[in-house]
């Protein structure tokens, strides 16, 4: 279930982070300033023994000087406590008093397809960054090794750009892996067969494939 921004900053405001955070540490009564909503504690995320997490109530926020560790109050519960998102806002609106929004059936049904695009565009994003390690994307390994990618850590890295190699093969398509391909994705039958090695990025491709999916 999605919420809205509104619903979700209305809770927020209504509950001092501090009241979320306060059932897991101690405050330090040295560095704490209660008047001020400011407040400092052994960080609940790791191991210390000198107050390092901080958190303030004017700004929902806190952070640990020590791990680095930062988040409001749905991440603290979603992190700390390992509630799902849902179970966080949950709680957080029953601090608040304020009763949860009616489940969208129309909004649901949208969020279910978007969720089932993602997995389809995340599922040949996977198989052709597969193929750019195959013996047929040898010569597209050739063109980015020429262009200076070769995953050096002060360089762009294939893996992290997340770069594929579209073949010119109609069998190079992530419809053959599966038996199953008559049941194939709706999805499947938008991609065409490039004519030529391509070296795309996929993160790029698939936004923009999403995009148009959803005008």
């Amino acid at each position: 279930m999605r919420f809205s921004n509104t619903f979700l900053d209305d809770i927020r405001d209504r509950v001092p982070i501090s009241n979320v955070i306060a059932r897991r540490v101690s405050w330090d009564k040295r560095k704490t300033n209660v008047s001020r909503g400011d407040y400092w504690a052994c960080c609940p995320f790791h191991g210390e023994k000198s107050p390092s997490f901080h958190c303030e109530d004017r700004k929902g926020r806190y952070h640990c000087f020590g791990c680095g560790v930062t988040g409001d109050h749905f991440r603290f519960l979603t992190e700390l406590e390992g509630l799902s998102f849902p179970e966080a806002v949950q709680q957080i609106a029953d601090m608040a008093g304020v009763p949860m929004p009616l489940a969208d059936p129309v909004m649901e049904k949208r969020e279910k397809e978007r969720g089932s695009l993602i997995d389809v565009m995340e599922m040949a994003t996977q198989f052709f960054q597969d193929q750019l390690q195959t013996a047929n994307g040898a010569r597209a390994r050739a063109y980015l090794r020429d262009r200076g990618l070769r995953g050096a850590p002060s360089r762009p890295s294939v893996s992290a750009l997340r770069l594929t190699v579209a073949m010119r093969s109609r069998n190079s398509s992530p419809a053959r892996v599966s038996p199953r391909s008559r049941s194939r994705p709706a999805a499947w039958s938008s991609m065409k067969t490039c004519r030529f090695p391509t070296i795309v990025s996929a993160t790029a491709s698939c936004s923009r494939s999403f995009r148009r999916g959803k005008r």
